[in-house]
C-alpha cells in the first residue's frame, strides 16, 4: 500500500509539472491513462490553426486561401465559439440548415462542411477529439446538373470561328476539345506536350495568389497520378500553329522576352494572367450573342460534345482527370442518357425495318391440343 501510494504521488507530481509547464494535455485518470485536452479549444481555435497545418502538407495556396475565406465567411460567425468537446453533429445539421434557409447554395455549404470535416479529421487524430462529429452530419445535396452550362455544338464552332487568329485560338481550341481547366491552360508547359506522339500531360498549373503574383504548382502528388491525355489532330495543328506564332512573338520581344516554358503566355513570355483571360473570353461570348458563361463551361462543353459523338463516361472521366466515376456521372449523366436514348432510337428504326422485311404478314396459328 506504502508503495502504491508513493507511486501515486509521483504520478501527481507529475501531472502538477506538466501542468505548470503548459502542457497540452492531462491524464484524466492515472489507471486508464485517458488523454483530453487541458483547454477547451473551440472549433473556431481548431479551424484557425488548419491553414498552417495544410500548408506544411504543401497544400496549395489557392486551395488554402479558400479554405480561409470560407471559415471567416460562413463557419466562425455561426459555430465558431462551441468547444471541440461539445460540438455535436446537431450543431452541424443546424449550422447547414441555416445556411440554406438564408440563401447560400447547396454546393458552397457542402464546401464548408468539408472543410470542417478536413479539420476534424486532423483534431481527432491528434487526441483533441474522441470523434469526428462530421462524418455523422449530413450535408445537402448538390444538383450539379443546374450548373452545367455547355454551348451547344453550333456555338462552340461559331466561337473558334470568332477567335481564329486571336493569340488565344489555340488555348480555347485545347480547352474545348480535351476540357482542359483554366489553371491547367495557363499552367500547360511545352515539356508536357508531345505534338509528334499526340499527347499532352497536366503536370502544373497556375493560379493568381494574394500578395505572391501568379504562382505555378505541380499539379498532382505522384506521378501515377498526372493525367496524360492524347491530342486529337485539330488540338494538334492548332498547338502546332500556336507554337510558330510564339516564337515569333519571342524574336519581336528581343531582351524583353522572359522564358517560362509555358504554352500559353504572355506577349513577352510571362505567365498569362487569368483576368485577361476572362475578360477576352466574355467579350467574345458577348459579340456573338451567346449568353454568359464561366471559362469552365467549356472543359462542360467538352465532355458533352465527347459523349454526343460516343464516348462513354469512364473515357470521359480519364480525360477530365475526376478522380471517381461518380462525379462524371452526376455531372454528365444526364448527357449520357440522351445519347443512350439515341443510339436506342436508331436502333428501333434497325429492328423495325428488319421486321418489315422477313416478318410474315399474319402470324401463325397456334394450335392448342387438350389431353383427358
Amino acid at each position: 500500500m506504502g508503495s502504491g501510494g508513493a507511486c501515486g504521488r509521483s504520478s501527481r507530481r507529475r501531472l502538477a509539472e506538466q501542468c505548470r509547464s503548459g502542457s497540452p494535455w492531462h491524464f484524466a485518470s492515472s489507471r486508464r491513462a485517458v488523454i483530453v485536452p487541458m483547454q477547451r479549444e473551440s472549433l473556431g481555435g481548431l479551424l484557425e490553426r488548419f491553414p498552417a497545418l495544410l500548408r506544411a502538407k504543401g497544400r496549395a495556396e489557392s486551395t488554402i486561401d479558400s479554405y480561409v475565406s470560407a471559415i471567416k465567411t460562413y463557419v466562425t460567425p455561426e459555430i465558431g465559439t462551441i468547444p471541440l468537446t461539445k460540438l455535436t453533429q446537431v450543431d452541424l445539421n443546424n449550422f447547414m440548415q441555416r445556411k440554406l434557409a438564408s440563401g447560400l447554395s447547396a454546393r458552397t455549404v457542402q464546401y464548408a462542411h468539408a472543410i470542417i470535416r478536413s479539420a476534424l479529421t486532423r483534431a481527432e487524430r491528434d487526441g483533441l477529439v474522441s470523434r469526428n462529429v462530421a462524418k455523422l452530419a449530413t450535408p445537402p445535396d448538390q444538383d450539379h446538373t443546374s450548373k452545367v452550362v455547355p454551348l451547344s455544338a453550333e456555338d462552340a464552332r461559331r466561337f473558334l470561328v470568332a477567335v481564329q487568329g486571336h493569340r488565344l485560338e489555340a488555348l480555347y481550341a485545347v480547352a474545348l476539345a480535351i476540357g482542359l481547366r483554366r489553371g491547367e491552360a495557363l499552367g500547360l508547359a511545352w515539356d508536357a506536350v508531345d505534338l509528334e506522339n499526340g499527347t499532352l500531360a497536366v503536370t502544373q498549373t497556375a493560379a493568381r495568389i494574394k500578395g505572391k503574383g501568379i504562382v505555378l504548382r505541380r499539379a498532382a502528388k505522384t506521378d501515377k497520378s498526372l493525367r496524360m491525355i492524347p491530342l486529337s489532330s485539330f488540338a494538334a495543328r492548332k498547338l502546332t500553329r500556336h507554337r510558330e506564332l510564339q516564337e515569333e512573338e519571342g524574336r519581336f520581344a528581343g531582351e524583353q522576352w522572359r522564358e517560362h516554358g509555358l504554352v500559353f503566355a504572355s506577349t513577352i513570355g510571362t505567365p498569362l494572367e487569368p483576368t485577361t483571360l476572362r475578360r477576352h473570353f466574355h467579350a467574345t461570348l458577348k459579340l456573338l450573342g451567346i449568353d454568359r458563361r464561366r471559362f469552365h463551361d467549356l472543359r462542360h462543353t467538352a465532355a458533352s460534345l465527347l459523349l454526343a459523338q460516343g464516348a462513354t463516361l469512364h473515357e470521359v472521366k480519364e480525360i477530365l482527370g475526376h478522380s471517381q466515376i461518380r462525379l462524371t456521372s452526376d455531372l454528365y449523366g444526364h448527357a449520357y442518357m440522351s445519347v443512350k436514348r439515341e443510339a436506342l432510337s436508331r436502333m428501333d428504326a434497325v429492328l423495325e425495318a428488319q421486321s418489315d422485311r422477313v416478318a410474315p404478314s399474319v402470324a401463325p396459328s397456334v394450335t392448342i391440343t387438350t389431353v383427358n
